[in-house]
């Protein structure tokens, strides 16, 4: 995840500060001199900054993977599986809706949604009856919520299958008064098409059995699409749309007795092709899929109840495993999807085996390159106190935070410059006249630091941008005698920017 707007956005950071501390010791990053009421020593420490390069030995930079995170909303749901939670990106919030649970039996009808910190439940009256296994997803066009089909019962009573469309604007939900022309009453899968404008329905069950057939739903009606090609008849589709591509993916679920083989298709508004891969992610049980904007990819998560659950990503030419750890072991049938907002795949409920039963949960997880800090070195003084370099109240950088990090101690008569990079370095000191001090960053900016008493503050305010998640940094400070002499070097550290 190097590189891209995130980086570019640190980097005229670094650089406005660079110019600034340039400019105040007496030299422009052009190199002409400026008249300052300085005293000489100063302009020493532009140069020994700019030299600092020579030394490098700079490490490799690679993409840092994404992590499953369980997070800690002070309200909850009712544990559930087989509802339908989207990601709303007018409001910011995730929604969702209905769903069962095995342990008491019980189906809902209730509404939540999350902003990121907590759980809140609508209290909107009216709306689609309880049900499992609806169809939901998100009209960014006209900003609403639309909700197709479902079920209710099964095994041990009569099913029910639903064949309404409703539409939730935020404040409340609204029935669609469709024409005759609608998809049958089923459970299935719902997914916009951002391209196009329309909501695609694709299979799905009935009481005649599993379907094939493709529907789409501008807001106004629905209209069948008859295409020459079509997926096989198959339970459980996931199905998520690759805005980058225009492409909508799908991919089969399992159930017991059935045969492969289990391939994943795509529809381009025009006609379903077999997508082209090498691996597969095979057959798993009611599988879930996203689409996750910021690294484009198609995410899948299902589990075999005995071991996962598995994480797979497909960029449109191949399906790739990811070895993750999901917190939940053996999650299936659980709410996903894309918190475009945070720039993290959100994941809630679900089911999983416990001993001879199917449980439902209630965690709330999510899969995103988390924030790190971690210390490089020792620090090294060649005269005074050796100062360290931490995050203030053990802080991690998150993106839209302000991250603050503190040098202590040094004199206050002194000052402190961080010099900032993109990537480590090892190298030494000594020629600058700190001999056996270790130099663990590549100097790409020099910032001059507040002071408070003793010690000197680092503040890295980092807007609320998923496009920084994964931005590498490394850092080092220097302690500066009165005469702009360096007495001392803290640790290096290293931080990722994350959720």
């Amino acid at each position: 995840m190097r590189g891209g707007a995130g980086q570019d956005f640190l980097e005229n950071s670094f650089l406005a500060g660079a110019t600034r501390l340039l400019r105040l010791w007496g030299q422009s990053p052009t190199g002409e001199h400026e008249t300052m009421n300085r005293p000489t020593p100063y302009l020493c420490f532009p140069l020994m900054v700019a030299g600092l390069a020579s030394p490098r030995a700079v490490t490799a930079q690679t993409p840092l993977p994404p992590t499953w995170q369980l997070e800690s909303p002070a309200t909850s749901p009712p544990a559930r599986q087989d509802h339908c939670l989207e990601f709303d990106s007018t409001r910011g919030v995730a929604v969702m809706f209905g769903g069962y649970d095995w342990t008491p039996n019980q189906y809902y009808r209730d509404l939540w949604e999350y902003d990121g910190s907590n759980w809140t439940q609508r209290s909107l009256g009216s709306g689609p009856a309880a049900r499992r296994e609806a169809g939901m997803c998100f009209d960014s066009n006209r900003g609403v919520m639309v909700l197709f089909g479902g079920l209710r019962g099964g095994t041990f009573t009569p099913v029910t299958y639903f064949g309404d469309t409703w539409e939730y604007d935020g404040t409340s939900w609204r029935q669609v008064a469709v024409s005759a022309a609608t998809p049958a009453a089923r459970f299935a899968t719902l997914t916009f098409d951002s391209v196009r404008d329309v909501a695609v329905l694709f299979a799905g069950g009935s009481a005649t059995g599993f379907l094939t057939d493709t529907w789409e739903y501008d807001g106004s009606g629905w209209v069948q699409r008859i295409t020459l090609n079509s997926p096989p008849r198959r339970p459980d589709y996931a199905a998520a749309f690759d805005s980058r591509r225009g492409r909508l993916v799908a991919h089969p679920g399992y159930v017991w007795g059935q045969t492969g083989p289990f391939e994943t298709f795509e529809y381009d508004g025009n006609d379903w092709k077999r997508a082209v891969y090498s691996a597969s992610p095979g057959a798993y049980p009611k599988p879930r899929m996203t689409y996750d904007s910021n690294r484009g990819v198609v995410v899948l998560q299902a589990s075999s109840y005995i071991s996962g659950p598995d994480t797979w990503e497909y960029d449109g030419s191949d399906w790739r495993q990811r070895q993750l750890v999901h917190p939940v072991a053996g999650l299936a049938a659980n709410g996903l999807t894309f918190d475009s907002r945070r720039g993290a795949v959100l994941a809630f409920g679900g089911e999983r085996v416990s001993g001879s039963w199917i449980v439902g949960t209630d965690q709330t997880s999510t899969l995103a390159i988390a924030a790190q800090f971690e210390a490089l070195g020792s620090p090294c003084a060649v005269t005074g106190p050796a100062p360290q370099l931490a995050a203030q109240s053990g802080g991690l950088p998150h993106a839209g935070s302000t991250f603050v990090a503190e040098v202590s101690p040094v004199a206050s008569t002194g000052l402190t410059a961080l010099v900032v990079g993109f990537a480590a370095a090892n190298g030494l000191l000594d020629w600058i006249g700190l001999p056996g001090c270790q130099q663990t960053v590549r100097p790409d900016a020099a910032l001059l630091l507040p002071m408070q008493g003793n010690r000197a503050l680092w503040m890295l305010a980092l807007p609320a941008q998923p496009a920084l998640h994964g931005v590498e940094l490394f850092a080092q400070a220097l302690v500066l005698d009165s005469n702009g002499l360096p007495t001392a070097t803290t640790n290096g550290v290293r931080l990722v920017v994350g959720l």
